[in-house]
């Protein structure tokens, strides 16, 4: 349903109780997001580069040791922005 809507092979929808970001479906959501950024036409035909991911001032996003390492090892380098910043780096 989600490529038929027009969403990027390796989207998905994770519903949580609360809406909130958790541990458990930051990790699961993980592989999927790596198969996404590989299969990018630079990094899927360069496969020696690295790929920036910046990610949001959520604390959640640098807390996983195995989440990380997964990046790392798929050579996702995870960039964290400063808290409650969001809205001026958008800009």
């Amino acid at each position: 349903m989600l490529l038929e809507n027009s969403c990027f092979e390796g989207s998905g929808i994770y519903m949580t109780e609360n809406a909130f970001l958790t541990d458990k479906y930051w990790l699961e959501m993980t592989p999927n997001v790596i198969r996404r950024y590989c299969n990018m036409p630079h990094a899927k035909e360069n496969k020696d580069w690295w790929v920036m991911a910046i990610v949001g001032g959520f604390g959640l996003h640098l807390s996983s040791l195995e989440v990380c390492q997964q990046r790392w090892d798929a050579k996702i380098l995870l960039v964290k922005e400063e808290g409650d910043s969001s809205q001026v780096n958008q800009a």
